[in-house]
């Protein structure tokens, strides 16, 4: 079993909503993802990590933007570690 930490990106708080989830794959935390942002039409965005490590979002959180290192790091961008 793996532990995942689903974040929910809920547009009537400021912050995103922590979900903690015991599957047994990857593919399972997609469908749950799935089902979570379409549960309600508040749910803007779903991201899925685990260990603290983001494995992918869908909706407004589709898109990895971190900063790293000064420098901006999205889909366009790459950046070294």
């Amino acid at each position: 079993m793996r532990t995942f930490q689903i974040y929910i990106d809920d547009s009537r708080y400021t912050v995103p909503t922590l979900h903690v989830a015991t599957l047994m794959s990857e593919d399972l935390a997609l469908e749950v993802a799935v089902g979570l942002l379409g549960e309600s039409e508040h749910h803007l965005g779903v991201e899925v990590a685990e260990d603290g490590e983001r494995l992918f979002g869908l909706g407004s959180l589709e898109h990895d933007i971190a900063v790293r290192g000064g420098q901006q790091a999205g889909p366009d961008t790459v950046s070294a570690d």
